[in-house]
């Protein structure tokens, strides 16, 4: 029962520390997507801010993602873990690029005053915690599934 306590909480601060160091390099990543994907059509302007948290709940999100793969991934075979770790990140990219897809050609679209079709944003425009959250619930959905599928077999 103690390693049981002991690893949650660790996997609940490996998480959380997770959150912290990729909290700016997702937040670049999606703003090249969305030139990427604009063929640079979008442009990016104003002061570049680096805060400590998209808000608390940045951090806290991943370090309950952090907390839910020890409890899923502790009853699995290390095949097993990696068959799902690889769907749950290629999951997780795939889902990224294609809502940064959508939502950027949206801004281009919806753009009435755009200088030969380049639309300049700011930093702060674009929902990033939407896109991030949206891409690890869908992400984390199949092994959900199969958690709570094996759950009702062992009752």
């Amino acid at each position: 029962m103690k390693k049981k306590i002991i690893f949650s909480v660790l996997s609940f601060l490996g998480g959380f520390g997770v959150g912290l160091w990729t909290e700016f390099w997702i937040k670049r990543f999606i703003q090249d997507l969305f030139v990427f994907f604009t063929d640079n059509h979008i442009r990016f302007h104003g002061k570049i801010s680096i805060p400590l948290f998209f808000g608390w709940h940045y951090p806290a999100i991943f370090a309950l993602i952090g907390l839910f793969c020890y409890h899923v991934f502790r009853v699995c075979t290390l095949r097993e873990k990696i068959k799902c770790a690889s769907l749950v990140v290629g999951i997780f990219f795939l889902v990224l690029a294609l809502l940064c897809y959508f939502d950027s050609n949206i801004k281009i679209v919806e753009c009435t005053a755009c200088d030969d079709g380049i639309r300049t944003l700011e930093y702060s425009d674009i929902r990033y915690e939407r896109i991030i959250f949206a891409s690890l619930a869908l992400a984390l959905l199949p092994i959900g599934i199969k958690y709570v599928r094996g759950q009702k077999r062992s009752d």
